[in-house]
C-alpha cells in the first residue's frame, strides 16, 4: 500500500518508508530487546533485499516513525492481514533504540495510526499480538483504549522458548466514544 502523506502528531510524524530507511531497520533488527519483544518474522540482512520485501506487500501499511523537528527515525509501524470483507487489520509497532522507548512516541503514532485505520481506511477492528511477557507493550495498548480478548498458550518459540502471545482489539465505535 502506498503512502503519499506524512501524518503529523505533536511529536512524531509516520511517513512513507525512505530507501535511507534500510540500513537503520536492518542493523537493529538483533537487538536482544526487539527480538525478544517480536512476534513476526526479522528483515532480510541486506539493506536491497530488505527495501524489495519491505515495500512489495499489498495488503500491508507500514509506515516509519520519526522524530517530527528533526525526522529522525524512531522506528516503524504496520498495520498488516488487512482484510476488507471484515475491515480489520494487525498494528505492530518497533521503537528502536532503548533511549527513546518509554517516552511517548510509540502511544502518539499508535494514535496517528489509529486515525489512519479508523477515520481513512474505515476498518471496524484494529488487533494487536503482544507476547505475555511484553508488559511494557500490553501497557502502551490498553492505554490506548485496546481490549485484552485472549490468550494464546505457547504461541512463539523465541530465544528457546514458548511463549504465549495475548490477542487484543478496539473496535472504531469504542475508539470514538473514547476519543
Amino acid at each position: 500500500m502506498v503512502i503519499e502523506n506524512d501524518f503529523i502528531g505533536p511529536r512524531v510524524s509516520l511517513a512513507a518508508f525512505k530507501s535511507t530507511d534500510a540500513d537503520i531497520l536492518v542493523q537493529t533488527q538483533f537487538d536482544p530487546a526487539l527480538i525478544a519483544m517480536a512476534t513476526d518474522n526479522r528483515w532480510p540482512r541486506d539493506a536491497a533485499r530488505f527495501v524489495q520485501e519491505f515495500s512489495s506487500q499489498s495488503l500491508v501499511m507500514t509506515l516509519m516513525v520519526r522524530l517530527r523537528e528533526t525526522q529522525a527515525l524512531l522506528g516503524w509501524l504496520r498495520l498488516s492481514d488487512m482484510q476488507l470483507k471484515n475491515r480489520g487489520a494487525v498494528l505492530s509497532i518497533a521503537v528502536l533504540n532503548e533511549q527513546n522507548r518509554h517516552q511517548g512516541y510509540g502511544r502518539e503514532a499508535i494514535q496517528l495510526a489509529l486515525q489512519i485505520a479508523f477515520n481513512q481506511l474505515n476498518l471496524h477492528k484494529v488487533r494487536g499480538w503482544i507476547n505475555a511477557d511484553n508488559l511494557s507493550a500490553q501497557h502502551l495498548f490498553e492505554h490506548v483504549g485496546f481490549n485484552k480478548e485472549g490468550t494464546l498458550r505457547q504461541q512463539r518459540f523465541i530465544s528457546g522458548q514458548r511463549v504465549d502471545q495475548n490477542l487484543y482489539g478496539l473496535l472504531q465505535n469504542d475508539w470514538r466514544s473514547e476519543g
